[in-house]
């Protein structure tokens, strides 16, 4: 029920910045290649700040939305053998506000997470589980030169617990991204 509260709430967001025009409709749709890396932050205060990383597909079929499709990867460390890690395949939506020199986004979307820990005493060597979860973002996009921008993304995601609820481990956290886009 959750998931489809933040689905609509991002979709009013969306239709507030989306203002729909013949002219809007002829133009060819932009797209573009992202890869952003940087820090995790887990929810779990027991593991340290770790890495992590999102390569995404996006699709801006009006000039203030953005549909995106990603797939990523994030680990934390807790010790020398302790660890926390996902895979998620997440679905975005953002409200983009183009200024003169940069564009603002927002937004959020759901995903399904595979979800990793292992390594502490109270857990078996390999646990693993598919979850699903949402998250909500917001950054800025510096286009430089040819079709290559830089970005700056800030990210909180919300994981179902599932199996890692009784151990008290956490897949959420919160993600501070740099990186590039390639525009066409």
């Amino acid at each position: 029920m959750k998931y489809c509260r933040v689905v609509a709430v991002v979709a009013l967001v969306v239709l507030m910045f989306v203002q729909v025009t013949p002219s809007a409709a002829a133009e060819p749709l932009q797209q573009s290649v992202q890869l952003r890396a940087g820090g995790y932050f887990p929810a779990t205060k027991s593991f340290d700040v770790g890495t992590g990383f999102d390569l995404a597909y996006s699709l801006k079929p009006f000039p203030y939305a953005a549909l995106e499709a990603g797939v990523g990867y994030y680990r934390a460390e807790n010790g020398v053998t302790g660890f926390i890690s996902a895979l998620p395949v997440t679905l975005s939506v953002r409200a983009l506000l183009p200024l003169e020199l940069v564009v603002l986004h927002a937004g959020g979307g759901i995903g399904t997470y595979y979800k990793m820990a292992g390594g502490t005493t109270e857990l078996p060597a390999d646990h693993s589980e598919w979850s699903l979860g949402y998250h909500a973002n917001a950054g800025i996009e510096i286009p430089t030169f040819s079709g290559v921008s830089l970005l700056l993304d800030g990210k909180y995601v919300f994981v179902n617990q599932g199996k890692f609820k009784s151990y008290g481990i956490k897949h959420d956290g919160a993600f501070v991204y740099g990186g590039f886009a390639l525009n066409f």
